[in-house]
């Protein structure tokens, strides 16, 4: 793929953030005051990975931390994609190319407004199924775009990988059960084998981790270490922002993915600018 071809691709993503902003934006105005409303009805609170976000439920469910989490995905998407786009404009790297694509991910967040909005409208169960799967796909869609992006790293060009993860993400969202007439405190969806999933998540994250620091191993550039670093940081952000039902955690999360797409492309960057 050329620099064009691959700028080409960072304008689709951008003009798809801009209309998912769009979306959330406009959608608010009906939808806003139905979050309490929403997050009332959750049958369960949220669950997460990270074994310290547990802590947070000596807390009161809050409200409007979920309309906040959504809201920063989408600020971090837009911003994301657009600095990426700035700042790689003439740049090659693999890497960056299916990083955009984890960050292209955390924007259909947005989807979790199809709750309060069936709530709102009375919407049939079905549509919040389908929802909730194509958020599914785009949530595994993104962590195994790192993946990809770690093994391009450690030198393994595998062609149609992102087809490869796209095509795994999507059997994955297929075959998980999802509970269409109930939700989570975070307003997204309630699923079956979710500790199998959460293994799954883990490994994955652990496994794309420890190939960028073999990268940085076998290639004599340390700063593969800080990519690894960063990629970890994203991950946990996203993750807070999916989990989020209290009002301090989307700001960590948000902090955490700005902070870890900071070491990532400023550190990729200097890797290829010489190239």
């Amino acid at each position: 793929m050329t620099i064009l071809e691959r700028n080409f691709v960072f304008k689709i993503e951008i003009v798809c953030v801009v209309l998912l902003v769009l979306l959330v934006v406009v959608s608010s105005f009906f939808t806003v005051q139905l979050y309490p409303v929403a997050v009332n009805g959750a049958a369960e609170r949220s669950t997460s990975i990270i074994p310290g976000l547990a802590a947070t439920h000596i807390l009161p469910v809050q409200p409007l931390a979920p309309f906040i989490a959504v809201i920063s995905t989408m600020l971090y998407a837009l911003v994301g994609i657009v600095c990426i786009y700035i700042y790689f404009e003439k740049t090659e790297s693999p890497e960056i190319f299916f990083f955009s694509f984890f960050v292209l991910s955390t924007a259909f967040e947005s989807l979790r407004i199809i709750t309060p909005m069936s709530i709102q409208y009375t919407l049939p169960s079905l549509y919040l199924g389908i929802a909730f799967k194509v958020l599914f796909f785009f949530r595994y869609f993104g962590i195994f775009s790192l993946f990809v992006a770690s093994i391009n790293a450690a030198g393994m060009r595998l062609k149609n990988s992102l087809l490869m993860s796209a095509s795994v993400a999507l059997l994955i969202a297929l075959k998980v059960p999802i509970d269409r007439l109930s939700w989570n405190s975070s307003l997204g969806p309630i699923a079956g084998m979710s500790t199998t999933f959460a293994v799954v998540d883990a490994g994955c994250i652990v496994i794309t981790v420890l190939n960028f620091f073999i990268s940085a191993y076998s290639s004599g550039e340390k700063n593969y270490l800080f990519i690894g670093a960063g990629t970890l940081l994203v991950f946990l952000g996203k993750e807070l922002l999916i989990s989020a039902d209290t009002l301090f955690v989307p700001f960590l999360g948000f902090a955490f993915l700005a902070i870890g797409t900071w070491f990532v492309a400023t550190r990729l960057h200097k890797i290829y600018l010489w190239l």
